[in-house]
């Protein structure tokens, strides 16, 4: 009897425990141990994996989409709002949304470990679009810094990476496609916001611009935060402090890291001075407006055949 009462006082407390991990993970189901079970069971489509990548094309649209604008920034910043400082000075607002969209990384990465995506993307939605509309009030030069240059791209980082660290719980043969598919929402909101800042912020002024600006990624962020989910999780996934150094002692990841920083010099810092040099060269002024945009369409076209070769 007593070992009876033993168990059944075990199997008690285990299931409010387990609850809780679930709960914790904010996940919709304890995955195996057996990573090859884990594998086997993945679905690779339907509904729930799908919406899944429709949610992540949604926060990569928000996040690098939006990054992807920041010459559009740049150019209005050094001739209207900010005109009194220098360029190197106004470059720190588009400097420091990149950084944090790439530096929170690690940080992000822990937090993904420990709750899963889904409270993440909630932060990042209201930390993202926080910052946007506090942008739509500033006037000076350090609230744009803080509210554009570094709230804004905290909750960035904090919606894309979550998201895009889940795709492979979804997808194995066709993962490639869902990849894909995703990193196409940063190159076509490098298109689309370009075109949309510039535009409204001749008709409707700065202020209103970030402010529909920030609606329209709240509206897309929405979607994400109900489609982004996690599929298994086992214990084994929870990283320790260890994992993330020993990344340092390994020269293959060490030239990856070197590689990785290398791109982001060919990407983004045309990105941000391509409108100003124009601008100073001469280029007329109907083309201008169109320069980013053409770079990301471009992205978005080497994205797509990239896609076609792998799979």
């Amino acid at each position: 009897m007593a070992t009876n009462g033993s168990m059944t006082e075990v199997d008690s407390n285990h299931e409010p425990t387990a609850a809780r991990e679930v709960e914790k993970g904010d996940l919709d189901s304890v995955g195996p141990e057996d990573p090859s079970s884990a594998i086997s069971e993945i679905p690779d489509g339907g509904a729930a994996a799908w919406l899944m990548v429709l949610g992540t094309w949604c926060t990569s649209f928000c996040s690098f989409g939006w990054i992807n604008s920041v010459g559009i920034f740049q150019d209005y910043y050094e001739r209207e709002m900010l005109k009194n400082y220098s360029s190197s000075t106004i470059a720190w607002i588009p400097s420091l949304q990149i950084f944090f969209i790439m530096a929170m990384g690690p940080v992000v990465g822990r937090l993904y470990d420990i709750y899963g995506p889904r409270r993440l993307i909630l932060g990042g939605t209201l930390l993202h679009v926080f910052g946007l509309m506090m942008a739509s009030l500033s006037t000076e030069y350090y609230q744009i810094l803080l509210s554009q240059g570094i709230c804004s791209a905290i909750g960035a980082s904090a919606i894309f990476q979550p998201a895009i660290s889940t795709v492979p719980e979804w997808f194995n043969k066709k993962r490639a496609t869902a990849f894909g598919i995703c990193s196409t929402g940063s190159s076509i909101g490098g298109v689309i916001f370009p075109i949309m800042l510039t535009h409204l912020i001749s008709k409707v002024g700065f202020p209103w611009t970030m402010r529909i600006s920030a609606f329209l990624i709240l509206f897309l962020l929405i979607i994400a935060n109900l489609t982004v989910r996690r599929r298994i999780v086992s214990k084994s996934k929870v990283s320790k402090k260890m994992d993330h150094l020993r990344a340092f002692r390994e020269t293959k990841s060490l030239l990856l890291m070197a590689g990785f920083s290398l791109i982001t010099f060919g990407i983004f810092v045309p990105i941000d001075y391509v409108v100003v040099e124009a601008r100073a060269s001469g280029m007329s002024t109907g083309i201008l407006a169109y320069l980013v945009p053409i770079l990301n369409s471009a992205r978005f076209v080497v994205l797509s055949m990239i896609d076609s070769i792998i799979v």
